[in-house]
């Protein structure tokens, strides 16, 4: 703009030049006015007349809305904000446009009174597409009109967009109805209007249709509406649900936005059991509805079986740890190699717990969430009651028989199902009994049948060459021609040079053999060790191709001095346990007693159940796929800030049912590299691997020694269980996540474990109670508890709870000890070359907390053998002096009889105080002459000794030498030095001699330290049958006492070398069993000493009797051994003589041995 133009506004000009330019307008007006008065065949009405015309009948000056041009295809008047004048005008002439395609009119304060004129002219219209109205006023006239148009055969409208229109119910109502019938919308706009409102008006108009239940009817019929934004209304209520159960039966919508209305509880979940149904919906926007955490599980379960849907919102909904945690596992089941699905839960709760909801962690807990009409007033039924016509309770009994059915230790106790049957006009109450059974079929498939094949055919019995390829095959391998010919080239040469031992092979051999014969083909210079590039041409050769992030972390998992590199042995080891392992069992599904069908949820009734769930390992079907990974990773990136995505990547790695992979754990470290420190994202993510060795490979690639101590002090003892490392002694408080965490962990490798050892292992029970179970000495806030794997299903609101844990799966086969160069490198990495630590290093005492060391000690302490013989004896006493007290207050209450009995005893002690009192003279001449004889003191007690008066006798307990008041400092470092050799051996196995060497470093009865380490060390050692030779047999007698006590007897008994001292509590099964065995060997060795040194006592009141001999009866019949009371001390020597020659004859009988090794843990079953 020049200034002579500038100056027309604002000096003086400006007023002139404005008045001449007003009328210059007005004559052209009066002009034009004059003009469009006529219309003839001289001056024909245009498309431009018919707009300006009813825009100068309501004296309003003409705008350029309309142009000359009658071809335009797109009419863009939004935001103008014309009014009803000129909308009108619009709609005049609207029906000249013959090739419009797109009409917006948006925010343009029109109302009704030009809505029908423009409608009625787009009526006319054959080729409109795209018609927006939002921001305009839309009354009934206007829904009215729409609907006209809609119905109309020439409407080819697909993008119809109402938003902020203040449509109401009623004028929905007409828009539905109208779409029931429609053909042609795709897409259809109405957010933020008053739809649902009329809600409240149902209590007192039951036969009102509102909004949404007029949405629901049409979304039931139409057939082409694929877009519907509903966002911000008001749906709600049961309109709500009417509106989420159409759903089920619509295939062809494929967005559907209902960010904020009030979808809440029930309309959540109906919205959930649709999306199973639904075929078509591919984006669902539930932002801020209120969302429940029953809502958010039902939905994830729902999306674990939806193939068409690829976004969930949630943002802004109170879905609970519980929800947030089923739906990212949801996510990560979801994902497939042809598609990606994102969920969005910004600004969601995700921290809220409700514990009334079902938690698949812990099945066993009853979910009160539906109380029906009681089946007892006095007792309520403990499980499970089900409405099966909620989503919710649905989706519940499908959990239960989906762990059932797949889970190891899940399995329905009782099943009542009560339901409605017609009979005529009536309806009556049915009540069924389900029982349930296995179904047959499944088992394990037998890898080994093969191999064993082959070890006949290298036997001599056929041609190996033939079989090789075929045995490699079977268990995934797909050796090359080359390699194939130099397996078969050494089998020839070992038959050459080794027949008779050939001869012998089994399948363990024969594996062994090929495996090695595949790591010297690669290692051509024969270092003994391959790096990554080499292990990586090794498994090529095979067919297996994996990563390299793969490769590093095998390497890491065996690498001591950070080589990188993996021997023979190793090799060898790993590829046992990843090819020749038994895949789990293919468990047939449930099905009913008596017709044998698969059963399945009921849809209707109530369901009364009580479930047995059992925690254990993630299934195959529960770990992820890489899919799922890259779905859930790129869902954490696209969170809008670094908040949200740390928010995000802590629900990933929460206590939920999302379990990975090593490689794929690595890809979550890698991607998420902001707002965590790698050992933080690490801690996170361990809970989540599959299993250990998949947590060893994990740690060992991401941390230096001082980061895995770093965690090793953050998980607790959680550390154990997580990372293999099973054995030892648990101090836990359930207050604590880490240690909530650590109790699930270990009941999960618990259930595994008894189960082996039932089924599997062909060895005696070892428990402590005869159950199969590896927990022993457990206490609970301080008493004495049985403590099992489905203990943890209901331990959440206890407090302190401790107990010792033995490990009872043996090593693979094939797995080797380390040598002793690792070995030495082992020892120099944790600081244990020269001693144990003398105190504690500065590392521990920058990160680990006084309070820590001194809680396990104090666990300790409470916990050990003669603390529970203490317990038990201040039990006994506490039994007898109620017993006095009642036989007391039963004499105080008797007839003459008692009364003259007890003056009778009165005057009997009065007579012999008297009697006392006159023994002694004066001068201190006793009568009769001589001196008095005084009265020797008794010594003083220990400081760590008390007097029990248990009965009529006084006992002195002796306290162990180690209980003190607090943890030494000496004990503190020695206990640093055990987390280090905790920390350092996780992948590792040692020798018994390798373990002794350790256990050697600490100091003889410190606080029960070395007991501690060799319990540390028990499940990894391979030769477990030396265990009592090279570890037990070398502590203090008060240290062999402890470690029977916390590992057990029977763990330690291998059957052969069996001359020792031994101590059995004939209260505790696995000592009795152990204790009857050794009487049942010694009958079947004659001349043996057999037992001797026998201490024994009855009851604990009595003191222990020495010099004893063995009960004849028990010799008789081991079943008259007593199993309510009882301790017994001897020594079992087996006994010979030797000859004049020197050599010495032993009186064992070393079959009746063998048979009892194969009995023992020593003995039982090993696999791959």
């Amino acid at each position: 703009m020049n200034e002579t133009q500038r100056n027309h506004y604002v000096e003086s000009s400006a007023k002139p030049h404005f008045q001449k330019l007003l009328r210059h307008v007005f004559e052209k007006r009066l002009n034009i006015s004059s003009h469009f008065e006529k219309d003839d065949q001289t001056h024909p009405t245009t498309t431009i007349k018919k707009y300006i015309k009813p825009i100068l009948e309501r004296n309003r000056p003409p705008l350029t809305l309309i142009l000359k041009q009658t071809g335009i295809k797109s009419l863009n008047l939004n935001g103008l904000g014309v009014g009803d004048d000129y909308g009108v005008a619009i709609g005049a002439c609207i029906s000249d446009l013959d090739y419009l395609e797109e009409l917006r009119l948006g925010d343009n304060r029109l109302t009704d009174g030009s809505i029908v004129t423009i409608l009625e002219g787009v009526g006319g219209m054959g080729g409109l597409r795209v018609l927006e109205l939002h921001e305009n006023d839309v009354d009934e006239r206007g829904a009215e009109a729409l609907r006209v148009l809609l119905t109309s055969g020439s409407c080819k409208l697909e993008n119809l967009t109402l938003d902020h229109t203040d449509v109401d119910d009623s004028e929905c109502c007409l828009l539905m109805d109208s779409l029931c019938s429609n053909q042609t919308l795709k897409k259809l706009t109405m957010s933020n209007n008053l739809i649902g409102q009329g809600e409240a008006l149902n209590t007192c108009q039951p036969g009102l249709t509102t909004g949404p239940e007029a949405v629901a009817k049409m979304l039931r019929v139409n057939k082409t509406l694929t877009e519907l934004d509903l966002s911000w209304n008001s749906i709600m209520g049961d309109s709500a649900v009417e509106l989420a159960t159409s759903i089920r039966e619509n295939s062809t919508l494929e967005i559907l936005n209902l960010k904020q209305n009030s979808f809440s509880e029930h309309a959540s979940q109906e919205l959930g059991r649709s999306l199973i149904d639904n075929k078509g919906l591919k984006v669902l926007d539930l932002s801020y509805n209120q969302v429940s955490i029953r809502g958010a599980m039902v939905m994830a379960t729902a999306l674990k079986v939806n193939q068409t849907i690829r976004q969930l919102i949630l943002d802004g909904n109170t879905i609970g740890r519980l929800g947030s945690e089923h739906l990212m596992s949801a996510l990560r089941e979801n994902a497939a190699s042809d598609r990606e699905f994102k969920l969005s839960m910004l600004e969601c709760d995700v921290t809220q717990e409700d514990d009334t909801v079902f938690d698949s962690q812990f099945p066993t807990k009853p979910d009160p969430s539906y109380v029906p009409e009681p089946l007892n007033k006095n007792s309520p039924f403990p499980g499970y009651v089900l409405n099966l016509e909620t989503p919710y309770g649905f989706m519940v009994a499908s959990s239960l028989l989906h762990l059932a059915n797949s889970k190891e230790g899940c399995k329905f106790t009782s099943i009542k199902h009560e339901y409605m049957v017609k009979s005529g006009r009536k309806s009556r109450k049915k009540t069924a009994n389900i029982k349930l059974k296995r179904g047959e079929g499944g088992g394990v498939v037998d890898k080994m049948r093969l191999w064993r094949e082959l070890a006949k055919t290298v036997n001599g019995l056929g041609n190996a060459a033939q079989k090789l390829e075929e045995c490699m095959e079977s268990c995934g391998l797909k050796p090359s021609e080359k390699i194939l010919d130099y397996i078969y080239e050494k089998f020839c040469e070992k038959m050459d040079v080794e027949e008779d031992k050939i001869s012998k092979w089994d399948e363990d051999s024969c594996w062994m053999h090929v495996l090695a014969c595949v790591f010297e083909f690669t290692d051509k210079d024969g270092s003994g060790a391959l790096n990554c590039d080499e292990l990586l041409q090794c498994l090529a050769e095979i067919g297996v191709m994996p990563s390299r992030e793969f490769i590093k972390q095998v390497i890491a998992e065996y690498d001591v001095d950070g080589a990188g590199e993996i021997e023979q042995d190793e090799f060898v080891a790993y590829m046992l346990q990843k090819y020749a392992s038994t895949p789990p069992e293919d468990k047939p599904d449930l099905v009913e007693a008596k017709s044998g069908a698969v059963w399945q949820v009921p849809r209707d009734g109530v369901l009364y159940v009580e479930f047995l769930g059992v925690p254990s390992p993630p299934t195959a079907d529960e770990i992820g796929s890489d899919e799922g990974i890259d779905s859930l990773v790129k869902n954490i990136m696209s969170a809008k800030d670094e908040s949200d995505r740390q928010k995000l990547f802590e629900v990933a790695s929460r206590d939920c049912k999302i379990f990975m992979t090593a490689v794929q754990a690595q890809r979550l470290v890698d991607e998420i590299k902001h707002g965590f420190q790698k050992i933080d994202a690490v801690r996170m993510l361990l809970p989540q691997l599959s299993n250990s060795t998949e947590a060893v490979r994990f740690v060992e690639t991401n941390l230096d020694w001082e980061g895995k101590l770093l965690l090793r002090i953050n998980l607790g003892q959680g550390w154990k269980p997580i990372m293999g490392m099973l054995s030892g002694h648990y101090d836990l408080d359930f207050t604590q996540g880490k240690d909530r965490t650590a109790s699930k962990k270990l009941s999960e490798q618990a259930t595994l474990e008894n189960r082996f050892s039932q089924f599997e292992s062909g060895r005696m029970d070892t428990s402590q109670r005869g159950n199969w179970e590896n927990f022993r000495n457990g206490t609970v806030d301080g008493s004495k508890v049985g403590i099992s794997s489905s203990f943890f299903n209901k331990a959440m609101g206890v407090g302190k709870v401790r107990f010792d844990y033995v490990c009872t799966t043996r090593p693979r086969k094939g797995t080797k000890a380390m040598g002793e160069g690792k070995f030495a490198k082992l020892l120099k990495q944790v600081g244990l070359e020269g001693g144990a630590y003398s105190e504690e290093p500065e590392f521990f005492q920058e990160h680990l907390s006084d309070g820590v060391i001194r809680e396990h000690w104090l666990g300790w302490q409470k916990t050990t053998r003669r603390q529970f013989e203490l317990d038990r004896a201040l039990e006994e006493k506490k039994r007898l002096e109620l017993l006095a007290q009642k036989k007391i207050g039963n004499g105080e209450k008797g007839g003459k009889g008692d009364k003259k009995k007890k003056e009778e005893e009165e005057e009997e002690e009065k007579k012999e105080e008297e009697k006392k009192e006159g023994g002694v003279k004066e001068g201190g001449k006793k009568e009769g002459g001589g001196e008095e004889e005084l009265e020797i003191p008794p010594e003083p007690l220990p400081p760590n000794a008390f007097t029990l008066e248990i009965g009529e006798e006084e006992v002195v307990y002796v306290m162990p030498h180690f209980t003190t008041m607090a943890p030494s400092d000496r004990y503190r470092g020695f206990y640093c030095g055990m987390m280090a050799v905790e920390t350092a051996i996780t992948s590792k196995y040692l020798r018994a001699k390798q373990a002794w060497e350790i256990v050697k470093l600490f100091p003889e009865e410190e606080d029960g330290i070395r007991v501690e380490m060799a319990m540390v060390l028990f499940s990894r050692v391979v030769d477990i049958d030396k265990f009592g030779a090279e570890i037990l047999d070398k502590l203090t007698e008060l240290e062999q006492r402890e470690l029977n006590w916390r590992l057990g007897i029977s763990n330690l008994f291998n059957g052969v070398d069996i001359d020792r001292k031994y101590w059995i509590d004939l209260t505790c099964y696995d000592e009795r069993e152990i204790f009857m065995k050794l009487i049942k060997l010694s009958l079947v060795e004659p001349n043996a000493m057999k037992f001797s040194y026998i201490e024994y006592r009855r009851e604990w009141k009595t003191e222990i009797v020495p010099g004893l001999g063995i009960n004849e009866k028990w010799l008789e019949d081991v079943d008259n051994v007593p199993n309510d009371m009882g301790e017994l001390c001897f020594v079992y020597k087996t006994g010979g003589k030797t000859h004049m020659n020197g050599f010495y004859e032993s009186n064992a009988n070393n079959e009746a041995r063998k048979e009892l090794r194969a009995g023992c843990f020593a003995g039982s079953k090993r696999v791959f």
